[in-house]
């Protein structure tokens, strides 16, 4: 919805006006208990809208977003969205926040194809799957959700950073096409054994804390690597921990 004033763009919700800001650009707002996008009065006339925050609002669907083809950044986190739809027509969308939602799958994503960034965690997921036509994904984020097994990443070739902070996870695996990626955080799973990590030959960070490892091995390849987080597991004492890194790569890691 356009004001008079040239340049001056505005929408309604629940009475209140809510302007753009950078020439038309950006539009934020949050805690407004909308529940539905269509309640957004003006929302569809904003064509040349580039980012659009939506958190907090109990937003329950992704709707009455088709008319928004310029949108590069998606702002929708801590709402009630259950399902992801609705962003079939957002191919210029680069980052996508739906952490702390309900959702339980990750599906319809396979037109946001320029998609860099891509935040998931907090929601309800037990699978990774539906990010094979994400080949342009750099940061991907699915922590806190209830996944048992790293799989349905090997099409990520131009990931940068994984997390998968709090799931379900009791093996690394699944993780070899992963060329590009330079941290990889798995705290706080159920993992076991230090494996699956010698294909990764650009990783500089691995977060490990808050596990079952009971012992450090499996770094032989890994020379970039700088930072190794390995608290809270159940390493035995007695032999000095970096030591046994240093065995391992022939340089000291601070963990």
């Amino acid at each position: 919805m356009k004001s008079i004033e040239q340049n001056e763009q505005f929408v309604i919700v629940n009475g209140k006006r809510f302007m753009t800001k950078r020439n038309g650009r950006e539009l934020a707002i949050s805690r407004e208990r909308i529940r539905n996008i269509s309640k957004i009065k003006g929302l569809a006339e904003l064509e040349s809208l580039e980012e659009l925050w939506l958190a907090s609002d109990r937003i329950e669907s992704i709707e009455e977003l088709n008319s928004l083809k310029n949108l590069n950044y998606l702002q929708l986190t801590g709402n009630s969205i259950t399902k992801i739809t609705g962003l079939e027509n957002l191919g210029n969308l680069r980052k996508l926040n739906l952490s702390v939602n309900k959702i339980t799958e990750i599906e319809g994503l396979d037109a946001l194809t320029n998609l860099r960034v891509l935040h998931l965690g907090g929601n309800q997921i037990t699978e990774i799957k539906g990010l094979d036509n994400l080949k342009n994904l750099t940061n991907l984020d699915l922590s806190g959700n209830q996944i048992t097994e790293i799989k349905g990443l090997d099409s990520l070739e131009n990931l940068i950073q994984l997390n998968l902070f709090d799931n379900r996870i009791s093996k690394i695996e699944g993780l070899d096409n992963l060329k590009s990626l330079w941290e990889l955080e798995l705290s706080g799973n159920q993992i076991t054994e230090m494996e699956g990590l010698s294909e990764l030959k650009s990783i500089r960070e691995i977060l490990l804390a808050g596990n079952q490892i009971t012992e450090i091995k499996g770094l032989k390849n890994l020379h970039g690597l700088t930072t190794l987080y390995l608290a809270y597991n159940k390493l035995p004492p007695g032999k000095n921990r970096s030591y046994l890194i240093e065995e391992d790569l022939g340089k000291f890691i601070y963990f």
